[in-house]
């Protein structure tokens, strides 16, 4: 900012809107820069107002997704370049902000918006006015607008075209882990079996990239994750088991970032559950299993909680499989009583052990049923409307005329 007393009072005020994310701080900094501006004009103001100035303004915009407001600063601050103020010309930190508006915008089309604003910044590089070429925080600016807007594909481009670009020598263009992750967040949300497949691709190219460039950047467990749970979310289990493997692999390997996490085995969970198969009970059971046993060696920190447990119960209550159910309920209760808070039993964790009951049809499964409602009642648990909906069909699958029914 502005080295005199006053440019410091100014930038520090600006800054402190910036920094309380208050929903007028965009306006609030405005008005703090239009008393700037006017001073200007007057000739009271001492300095000229410099790019940093107007790139505080400009994120205070920025960190809502204001995209038209941030642009309409930007203009203001390009027009006192023009208009002979040099320490007003834009750099590329202000280019920046600009884009990173477009990735917190709620706007759909925001990505089309980045795009021709990274295409403005590259004609002013070339023209001379922009003195330095897009970043790292430029790139991931673009990549992460694409990505919130829903848009894979072009988030990949332009994740290629950065490593193009720093390839190229561009050296302030260096990707790092938030460039891939992205990318893989994107894909993995798409929930489509290519999308998680691309999402995997992208974790490896990121592994291939580290080892051509000797470069830190290495996959976490956020990123093993997002490609766990895009195949969880379209029924491929055993493909996300494979990404658990790996990633267990690479945390064996030094990679202490890759360390695995309960999301890890929920996701994989997950994905027997949806793959509806005979075996996937047994299978998100053992997965229960493998990561009680990494708890106890000390390699997982957390122990499995209340949604993991809940989760295997589902499972069980898709194949049809109410005593396994009911045996994984129990383990849930007693891993609660063994000092696991998180394994305490939620109203999902007993509808879940209800929907078995009533999937399976079985004889006594109305009495089931109220021997659980009065468990709830240890939980302080209120029974809601899937509650008494899983109730009345457990009671029809008990000799189908019982009044209660």
């Amino acid at each position: 900012l502005d080295k005199t007393p006053m440019g410091n009072i100014f930038g520090m005020a600006i800054q402190a809107w910036v920094n309380s994310r208050h929903p007028s701080s965009g306006k609030r900094a405005e008005l703090l820069l239009g008393t700037m501006e006017d001073m200007a004009r007057e000739g009271t103001l001492p300095f000229p107002i410099a790019a940093p100035i107007y790139n505080t303004v400009v994120k205070a915009y920025a960190i809502h997704g204001d995209v038209e407001n941030t642009r309409a600063i930007f203009h203001r601050c390009m027009h006192a370049f023009k208009q002979g103020n040099e320490s007003a010309r834009p750099n590329v930190f202000l280019w920046s902000t600009l884009l990173d508006a477009c990735s917190k915008s709620k706007n759909p089309d925001a990505w089309k918006v980045a795009e021709n604003l990274f295409a403005a910044m590259q004609k002013s590089h070339k023209n001379g006015i922009l003195k330095d070429p897009p970043n790292t925080i430029t790139y991931n600016s673009i990549i992460n607008a694409c990505a919130k807007s829903k848009q894979p594909q072009r988030a990949e481009l332009w994740l290629r075209e950065m490593y193009k670009d720093y390839k190229k020598g561009n050296v302030a263009a260096q990707p790092n882990e938030k460039s891939f992750s992205a990318v893989i967040d994107a894909w993995a949300k798409s929930e489509t079996e290519e999308g998680a497949e691309r999402s995997e691709k992208i974790l490896n190219d990121m592994i291939i990239y580290a080892k051509e460039t000797e470069l830190p950047v290495k996959p976490d467990a956020v990123s093993y994750n997002a490609v766990m749970i895009a195949y969880a979310r379209v029924g491929l289990p055993r493909k996300a088991e494979a990404v658990l493997q790996r990633q267990y692999g690479d945390f064996k390997a030094g990679n202490k970032r890759a360390a695995l996490d309960a999301q890890s085995f929920n996701a994989i969970i997950h994905g027997w559950a949806k793959a509806k198969e005979q075996i996937s009970g047994e299978r998100a059971e053992l997965v229960l299993n493998r990561m009680v046993e990494l708890h106890k060696q000390g390699i997982l920190k957390e122990r499995p909680n209340n949604y993991i447990y809940t989760t295997v119960i589902n499972t069980w209550a898709v194949v049809g499989k109410p005593d396994k159910a009911r045996q994984v309920f129990d383990r849930m209760l007693g891993d609660h009583k063994k000092g696991n808070k998180n394994a305490k039993p939620t109203l999902d964790s007993f509808n879940a052990l209800l929907q078995a009951y009533s999937n399976a049809k079985l004889s006594n499964a109305g009495e089931l049923a109220d021997v659980l409602i009065e468990k709830m009642k240890d939980f302080h648990l209120t029974p809601d409307k899937s509650t008494y909906i899983s109730i009345v069909r457990c009671w029809r699958c008990s000799l189908g005329h019982d009044p209660r029914a």
